[in-house]
């Protein structure tokens, strides 16, 4: 979730997006928390209402898988409409423990964004 935080410090480095990042947390039975903050970081962002509809889209299954990508990626693709996104998107997951895959792939699709590393 670092990475996260790092993400939106090079995206626009405003406060409010650390601290919605911040608050991201995924909890040991692989259920998420954070969602409003998520909610709250996409408002502050553009305050488009497909962002935020994107958001609340958003649902992480108690055994660990995550449902609400096709929200996502519907969300990225609203943002800028580049193919690299959607497929930085599709290869987010989160596993039963609570850990986390796909931060890698999150910060390519950042970096594909605005070309900072």
């Amino acid at each position: 979730m670092g990475d996260l935080r790092l993400w939106s410090q090079q995206r626009d480095g405003r406060p409010q997006a650390l601290v919605a990042a911040g608050g991201w947390e995924t909890l040991g039975f692989g259920r998420s928390r954070g969602m409003g903050d998520l909610r709250l970081w996409s408002q502050q962002r553009d305050g488009t209402p497909q962002a935020l509809v994107a958001a609340e889209g958003w649902d992480t299954s108690g055994f660990g898988r995550s449902r609400g990508m096709g929200d996502l990626r519907l969300w990225s693709q609203q943002r800028d409409g580049r193919p690299q996104a959607l497929v930085a998107a599709e290869r987010w997951e989160t596993l039963g423990f609570g850990r986390s895959r796909g931060m890698g792939h999150l910060r390519l699709w950042s970096q594909q964004r605005d070309g900072r590393p």
